[in-house]
């Protein structure tokens, strides 16, 4: 998205125009949804967890110091939307569902279960929901929303440094599970 257009939209966020929000939303929505489906292995959850970012981000344009870009900004908050989540599902018992285990009925069908139709797209997502949370979420972050160190560090709150180092030992991990090395 050109610098100018983001921009425009920013001004129109200071401003509460209404048609800032709906912009912000048809920029961004999918890649946050994205982003949210791949952390939280469930579309229902990753269509609710969105929709509070984008509320969350309304109600908290003052927070907005432009330092990053809106992708960042709003990526941040989903992060913190789905880490206050799984924290609660945790203290409530509830552990995260594997994307791989889930059963539909037949003839249900959504986007991600079209995704996962390729058997070894389907390893890969099995092995992905065996990772830790914290793995999963720089490697999503990195190679799904395609964020650079430097943005995922903004994130994250960390150093560029470190997340280079967290998506390496991340990938490591993934690729031990991939080939079988390493059970969750």
């Amino acid at each position: 998205m050109p610098d100018a257009v983001e921009q425009q939209v920013i001004e129109g966020l200071r401003a509460r125009t209404p048609e800032a929000g709906r912009q912000l939303v048809r920029l961004y929505y999918q890649s946050v949804y994205r982003f949210l489906a791949v952390l939280t292995g469930d579309s229902h959850r990753a269509e609710d967890l969105t929709q509070d970012t984008f509320a969350a981000a309304w109600g908290h344009l003052g927070s907005f110091t432009n330092e990053s870009g809106l992708r960042t900004w709003l990526h941040r908050i989903a992060y913190r939307k789905f880490v206050d989540e799984f924290r609660r599902r945790k203290r409530q018992g509830a552990a995260l569902e594997r994307i791989a285990a889930r059963e539909r009925p037949a003839g249900q069908s959504e986007p991600l279960d079209l995704l996962l139709a390729d058997e070894r797209l389907r390893e890969l997502t099995a092995a992905l929901a065996r990772l830790s949370a914290s793995d999963r979420v720089v490697l999503a972050a990195r190679y799904i929303q395609d964020l650079s160190s430097v943005q995922l560090g903004e994130l994250l709150d960390k150093p560029p440094a470190t997340v280079r180092t967290r998506i390496h030992k991340a990938l490591g991990r993934l690729r031990a599970m991939m080939n079988g090395q390493l059970e969750s």
